[in-house]
């Protein structure tokens, strides 16, 4: 989804070995990569400007073969329909069953700007950032309902489904579970994620853990984070949510960089979008993945003061408003040392 420089589009990665490889791309000059999905041997990639369809059957070799002039910030599949979230506050609605056709057929006006976006049957839930979480009916999917609209006292930057439970990233609240199986939600917990410094020196104060990404994979959420301290790192952290009113942190692992923006499993694996690199792990047992035992809970929100939310960046949004640190490391596209952090020098 990066390039070099003001280049953004597709890289393609070989991940039978040790480390992800790259092996193919399929770059923009003047793009952002900021969404995808695939299906078969094709690869729907959302950009700054446009969307753009992909035929991947050649990994190494990736080819365009279709192209719609859509503001991509968020996209989600469901069989042959692609829901794609817009920076100019739409819910557009293309049918992909000729990929290289792709067709709109139906479009709704959202507020605010759709940051991630998942289906489940016939709904569609999307992380639409300061205005919370909307729940559409996309059983028509040329004309999408909204159901409801969940809202917090933090931006909700991401969302995974498990049924009828969500789990929500929600910035300095942590990991936030809520029930769906009504169209009005019930919140059934709220977790927050530990800080980098639980034991800061009495003239300092510990960085706040934001919660930006989440994602499930066997019976367990996993978040990632960003911080807004330059001194502290990400983590991933994971947690058991099986008793959903009282999920068990299980995993904390610190990772380089101050973002993980994006978490991914596939079959033993979880892969991470962290500052610009590909960070593979292998996921076989989850649950011995703790590297520093976190602190207790009331440990974790002592320090309330410094928790500061994130507001979405983009490279079209130009708002008047206060940069938090972590907006500001991530306000321009910087080309990272490597591809793959275990081929970093």
């Amino acid at each position: 989804m990066g390039g070099e420089g003001n280049t953004g589009g597709l890289i393609t990665y070989d991940v039978s070995g040790s480390a992800p490889n790259p092996i193919g791309r399929l770059v923009y000059t003047n793009e952002v990569g900021l969404a995808i999905r695939v299906s078969g041997n094709n690869a729907f990639v959302g950009l700054t400007d446009s969307l753009k369809v992909m035929d991947v059957a050649s990994t190494s070799n990736p080819t365009e073969v279709a192209s719609l002039a859509l503001p991509v910030n968020a996209l989600a599949l469901s069989g042959n329909t692609l829901f794609v979230g817009t920076s100019d506050g739409r819910l557009v609605v293309v049918d992909v069953s000729n990929p290289s056709a792709p067709q709109q057929i139906g479009s709704v006006s959202i507020s605010g700007l759709p940051n991630r976006m998942s289906v489940a049957g016939t709904l569609l839930f999307l992380a639409d950032g300061a205005q919370g979480l909307l729940i559409f009916d996309v059983s028509q999917p040329k004309s999408p309902a909204l159901l409801s609209q969940f809202s917090l006292s933090a931006p909700i930057w991401d969302v995974a489904a498990s049924g009828t439970t969500l789990l929500l990233a929600a910035d300095s609240l942590g990991l936030v579970l809520v029930d769906v199986s009504n169209p009005q939600v019930k919140q059934l917990s709220e977790t927050a994620l530990p800080p980098f410094n639980p034991f800061p020196a009495p003239s300092t104060g510990s960085s706040a853990t934001l919660a930006v990404s989440v994602a499930v994979q066997g019976g367990l959420g996993y978040v990632g984070t960003a911080t807004n301290d330059e001194d502290a790192t990400a983590d991933v952290a994971a947690f058991d949510f099986s008793q959903p009113t009282s999920p068990r942190l299980v995993v904390f692992r610190h990772q380089i960089g101050n973002e993980i923006s994006v978490i991914t499993p596939s079959g033993n694996n979880l892969f991470l979008a962290a500052n610009g690199m590909v960070v593979q792990y292998d996921n076989s047992f989850p649950r011995n993945m703790i590297e520093w035992y976190p602190p207790l809970s009331v440990l974790a929100k002592s320090f309330p003061k410094n928790r500061q939310s994130i507001k979405p960046w983009h490279p079209k949004v130009k708002q008047n408003r206060r940069t938090s640190f972590w907006q500001s490391r991530h306000g321009r596209v910087v080309a990272p040392r490597c591809a793959v952090q275990s081929q970093c020098p």
